[in-house]
């Protein structure tokens, strides 16, 4: 299992002697610069990550920084055979690498651990913002899930709707399926930021008939808010476009939802399709308030949350979301807004040559 992981994996027994290394992280690192001739490691910082996690810890993680050209005679007889730690496996340029390292205890009792090693983030990112994402994401998932399981048992007790105990359970099931919802994003976001995780699952597509099944989707929410919902959609023949169906229904969504959080009664906000040369282009329009040209520079970044927006449900990432998938397709998706004036949002996807 740990051969198929981008992310460098060792796995270390209590005597902190290295029982297995995954492709990722010998291709990385020789194995020699990690632990001594008798297999224990030799890093002090992968050590103690890995006493903690031996010892319980419920969080390891730190950067740890690795240098292979002080490494000493590799590892003899205890070293893990296979190409997974082939000694002639080429070091990467520079001496230096700086992984963010978590450690996790296996079994319980715990009887191993799993030391996973990830390249910090890409020049022109924040390393801490990332490393936050990605830590948070994973420290999440188990409780969420434990707490879904909860409030699933609760719903099925029979209880007057407008009781304290029903409403409570309400609270917490809302609360529980937005938390899974950012989760899922901030996960989602990652993997459209890094090439090696990302992975399009296309196929041909009606992107009129997508855009009026997602319309369909929302119609409910914008009569909740009492908002006229519009579709417009080209009426000469569109070719059918190679596309991740859910990617792009996920960010039609998102620009819906963020028109229907704006958009003033009775609206209306509008999807349209239609043909611009050589792109299609799918639009949302709304009414609102407009935004304004200084921070429309930074309307796509993560977790921007404009002032207007200071009362309103959301984490700062549906827009995020949308634009990066917009860009895995080789589109692009921009705006045009101004105060006062409302905004639309411009997913243009390239049609197919000779379309």
């Amino acid at each position: 299992m740990i051969a198929a992981l981008d992310d460098g994996v060792l796995l270390v027994d209590p005597d902190l002697r290295v029982l297995a290394c995954n492709p990722a992280l010998a291709h990385r690192v020789p194995l020699r610069a990690l632990c001594d001739g008798r297999g224990q490691l030799r890093v002090p910082a992968l050590a103690r990550l890995a006493r903690d996690a031996l010892g319980g810890a419920d969080r390891t993680v730190a950067r740890v920084d690795i240098d292979a050209a002080e490494a000493g005679p590799g590892p003899a007889a205890t070293r893990p055979s296979g190409p997974a730690t082939d000694q002639t496996t080429p070091a990467p340029p520079g001496p230096r690498w700086s992984p963010v390292v978590r450690a996790i205890g296996l079994g319980d009792p715990v009887r191993a651990c799993a030391l996973i090693l990830r390249d910090p983030a890409p020049a022109g990112e924040t390393g801490s913002a990332r490393e936050l994402i990605t830590t948070l994401s994973h420290e999440l998932k188990s409780p969420l899930f434990h707490a879904q399981q909860a409030v699933e048992f609760l719903t099925q007790y029979h209880v007057p709707e407008d009781s304290e105990f029903g409403a409570a359970v309400d609270r917490a099931a809302w609360s529980v399926r937005h938390i899974t919802a950012v989760v899922r994003d901030l996960t989602d976001l990652l993997h459209l930021d890094d090439p090696r995780r990302l992975t399009l699952r296309r196929e041909l597509v009606d992107v009129a008939e997508l855009a009026r099944a997602v319309g369909e989707t929302y119609e409910g929410l914008a009569a909740a808010r009492g908002v006229e919902l519009e579709l417009a959609i080209d009426p000469a023949p569109l070719p059918p476009l190679g596309l991740d169906t859910a990617m792009i229904t996920r960010a039609l969504g998102n620009l819906l939802d963020n028109a229907l959080k704006y958009a003033p009664a009775p609206g209306p906000v509008t999807l349209r399709v239609r043909r611009a040369g050589s792109l299609l282009n799918l639009e949302v329009a709304d009414r609102g308030p407009g935004i304004d040209p200084a921070d429309q520079r930074r309307i796509f970044d993560p977790f921007v949350r404009l002032p207007a927006a200071a009362t309103l449900t959301g984490s700062g990432l549906g827009l995020a979301l949308a634009h990066r998938i917009a860009r895995a397709h080789g589109g692009t998706l921009t705006l045009e807004s101004s105060p006062g004036a409302g905004a639309t949002f411009r997913l243009s996807l390239l049609l197919p040559p000779g379309a």
